[in-house]
């Protein structure tokens, strides 16, 4: 049965200081996470710690077809959340489909699978769309647009 994730890996009751944020600071939206998982150990604290320090968040239990938190490792000892897709807010637009897929002969950890949508992404930079394989060369010039994402 999922439950809420305990730690979260937001700065709750995060809001703008006038006083000492600078003016680009944006802070924190509230976004719930369900897991099957209810044990974290030091690596996943640790893990947390960074996700707020860096303004990322944990897809797992909140996109798609993994809204419940999904374990990722199963072996004789039990079964956790140990795989993650780790993004900024801001791109989970970005992700069109995310699954946990199904633990596999050849090891005990399940896989993740997303596809991106890319087309939103294209039009914001005036990348032209082709119609065969994603075929957009990186330029110096593009890193600080990429960088936003």
């Amino acid at each position: 049965m999922p439950v809420l994730a305990r730690k979260k890996d937001y700065i709750t009751c995060d809001n703008v200081n006038v006083f000492t944020d600078d003016v680009n600071y944006s802070p924190d939206n509230v976004l719930n996470r369900c897991t099957t998982d209810t044990v974290s150990n030091s690596h996943g604290l640790k893990l947390i710690d960074l996700c707020i320090s860096t303004s990322i968040r944990i897809a797992n239990g909140r996109l798609h077809n993994d809204k419940t938190g999904a374990c990722t490792f199963f072996n004789f000892n039990g079964s956790s959340l140990i795989d993650y897709l780790l993004l900024s807010e801001q791109a989970f637009k970005l992700i069109s489909k995310f699954n946990i897929d199904p633990l596999c002969e050849w090891s005990d950890h399940c896989s993740l699978s997303i596809c991106l949508s890319l087309t939103d992404c294209l039009h914001s930079y005036n990348i032209p769309d082709t119609s065969e394989r994603f075929k957009v060369s990186w330029s110096y010039e593009n890193r600080v647009a990429f960088r936003r994402l």
